[in-house]
């Protein structure tokens, strides 16, 4: 039986600009874990919360399905036949309450299907080699997200991602140098508290009108891009000057009302700004809209209190988060 487990991630900052290749962002890793157990078997079978595959793949659990092809695809380009199995996907990423947190939950399913489907066959490969397996599943479902996702659940703890410049397109890509790419971990001087403000959000809308200003009005994109991507390589360089989150999140807001979104909702401003009123630093881990805030903290404070203030406006205090 192979077992392996892999967090969900926050983002300390880095939002937006990671979009284009080349910019830095910082995530965190998560206490929020998704397990997936395999073994061999005469007939292949995967159980999970979401569904249950039996005698093949049949598109109802289409992340589950495409990291298997993939990695079926990456052991036959390296001489090992694959074999049926039964494997077991269990979640603490929405709480069991069909919460989405933002904790990059389809992304963590990629990775931990692909890396216990090599382990099985003894293909041992490097996390960057893993990385690289998951952009490309991504890649082929249509479903690409920035990388940060990917690179937090499998590096763990505080990380600083650089984006990748090229997609890949075919599997002998997954065994080149790509540029630009860089995962390192950065050494962690705070705690970080969570809010849930209740409401899960899709990122897409955002994006897509982010992605239209990029074509329309390009200088002024391609200035607050830069600008953000400085901050977040200020905090790459002084990971303890936590003042830079802060810059982060004015940022974000000159970014919000340029480009006409509304990132903070009225339930992430009080969720940020009642922390900032007890001392922590604060800004949404996200695209915004929804999902989760994060105060951020390097000296001891009073987390009852915040929980309270926060319990005010429906925001939910998520528990030992780290």
């Amino acid at each position: 039986m192979i077992h392996v487990r892999y967090p969900g991630k926050l983002y300390i900052m880095g939002e937006y600009v990671i979009m284009e290749p080349g910019n830095h962002a910082v995530l965190i890793s998560v206490n929020r874990y998704l397990d997936v157990q395999v073994k061999k078997a005469d007939t292949l079978q995967v159980t999970s919360a979401h569904g249950t595959l039996k005698q093949g793949l049949n598109g109802t659990l289409p992340y589950v399905e495409d990291a298997i092809k993939v990695a079926q695809e990456y052991l036959i380009y390296h001489h090992i036949t694959p074999h049926n199995f039964e494997m077991d996907i269990e979640s603490e990423l929405d709480a069991g309450k069909n919460k989405k947190y933002g904790f990059g939950s389809s992304g963590v399913v990629i990775v931990g299907v692909i890396d216990a489907l090599l382990k099985l066959h003894n293909l041992k490969v490097e996390p960057e080699t893993l990385f690289k397996l998951a952009v490309y599943t991504q890649v082929k479902m249509n479903k690409i997200s920035s990388g940060g996702d990917l690179a937090c659940s499998i590096y763990g703890g505080l990380v600083h991602y650089r984006r990748y410049k090229e997609l890949p397109s075919k599997i002998e890509d997954i065994d080149t140098p790509w540029a630009y790419l860089e995962i390192n971990p950065l050494q962690q001087s705070f705690e970080v508290e969570v809010g849930y403000t209740g409401s899960g959000f899709d990122s897409h809308d955002f994006l897509s009108k982010v992605k239209k200003l990029k074509e329309t009005d390009p200088v002024h994109y391609q200035y607050y891009i830069d600008k953000g991507n400085q901050i977040v390589k200020n905090f790459i360089q002084n990971p303890r000057e936590i003042s830079y989150i802060q810059d982060y999140r004015d940022w974000m807001l000159e970014f919000a009302s340029w480009a006409d979104i509304q990132i903070e909702s009225h339930t992430l401003t009080h969720l940020i700004e009642t922390a900032l009123k007890l001392g922590y630093v604060s800004k949404v881990s996200g695209a915004g809209g929804g999902d989760c805030g994060i105060a951020i903290y390097n000296e001891t404070k009073d987390h009852a209190l915040l929980e309270s203030r926060w319990a005010t406006q429906k925001i939910e205090r998520i528990e030992n988060i780290q």
